[in-house]
């Protein structure tokens, strides 16, 4: 069920904080019936409007675009150029197969073609991450307001 990650989040602090399960549809705006259609994977959380998830990030304690990725309204494609995706992440195992430290741990072609992409991702940053080497172009967020040249 898509969102299933920020629903099973919700719950626990629901439970946590011993709310009844009505508490959750008052915050968000929406009735008892339609909360539970969304908990019960009827209808999609991530269909909810951007006020409606920011009420559920501030119930939660977490930043606004957590709550997006926890609905699963982005992938971790969704941070890359698609157009060259496949061939960046390629790129990287085979610098992966080349380095002594990793080589056991590279996938075969055959294997990687048959790897789902968000797993492809995962390996490559995990990769990226401790040979301290970046190796894929992502995706930068400018943050409104900020001025670092100042």
């Amino acid at each position: 069920m898509e969102g299933a990650r920020l629903i099973k989040m919700i719950r626990k602090v629901i439970i946590e904080r011993g709310l009844q399960d009505r508490t959750i549809a008052d915050i968000v705006g929406v009735t008892q019936i339609y909360w539970n259609s969304l908990a019960n994977g009827n209808r999609q959380i991530k269909s909810l409007g951007k006020e409606k998830l920011q009420k559920i990030a501030e119930f939660l304690g977490l930043p606004l675009i957590q709550v997006y990725l926890l609905a699963e309204h982005f992938t971790a494609e969704d941070f890359f150029n698609s157009k060259d995706l496949n061939e960046q992440l390629w790129l990287s195992v085979r610098k992966m197969q080349e380095d002594p430290q990793w080589a056991g741990y590279a996938p075969s072609s055959e294997e990687w073609e048959q790897t789902p992409i968000n797993v492809r991702i995962t390996l490559v940053s995990l990769y990226e991450r401790e040979s301290k080497r970046y190796l894929m172009a992502k995706a930068e967020v400018e943050v409104p307001g900020n001025n670092f040249t100042e």
